[in-house]
């Protein structure tokens, strides 16, 4: 006869064994109202600053609330680079103990010009249209939509055409 499988034996074996819920005595479960922020103050305004500026960037993008997660994370990626009171300091050069290049920042949903390494004709064009949608951490890559093939593309070769570094002749 034909052995049972070892994932079946396993799932039942689980199934009837007794299930062991221990809280340590350290952790308490302190009540609170819905809707109540007042109890995780910190936390909650950090969360409300980030929901503000989903928002905003959302409504000066015309993009629609389907981008929430794009937005929350340029925004909390920005928050992370810009200075904190009531030293002044940069949390993310805290973190990492040297102080690093903000050369990259770009607005989010700003208009750019990325390149498609896969193309393949020599006459099919170099660049194509995009939308920022935020950064990769720990590379120096960017998250852009391309609208025309209604996906979220990763590289790092950019051009901002609203940037200074670009010069016209």
């Amino acid at each position: 006869p034909a052995a049972p499988d070892q994932g079946e034996d396993r799932t039942a074996t689980a199934r009837n064994a007794p299930l062991l819920l221990t809280r340590p005595r350290w952790h308490t479960q302190i009540p609170a109202p819905p809707g109540s922020h007042q109890q995780n103050g910190r936390v909650e305004r950090v969360h409300l600053t980030i929901l503000n500026l989903v928002r905003t960037y959302l409504t000066d993008c015309a993009l629609p609330p389907t981008y929430w997660a794009e937005a929350a994370s340029y925004a909390a990626y920005i928050r992370n680079r810009t200075p904190c009171k009531p030293s002044n300091n940069i949390p993310d050069d805290i973190w990492y103990n040297k102080k690093k290049s903000h050369s990259h920042l770009q607005p989010f949903g700003c208009k750019l010009y990325y390149r498609r390494h896969e193309t393949i004709s020599k006459l099919d064009p170099r660049y194509n249209e995009g939308i920022l949608m935020g950064y990769i951490p720990g590379t120096s890559s960017y998250r852009i939509w391309d609208n025309k093939r209604c996906k979220i593309v990763k590289t790092r070769d950019v051009i901002f055409p609203h940037s200074s570094n670009i010069q016209s002749s």
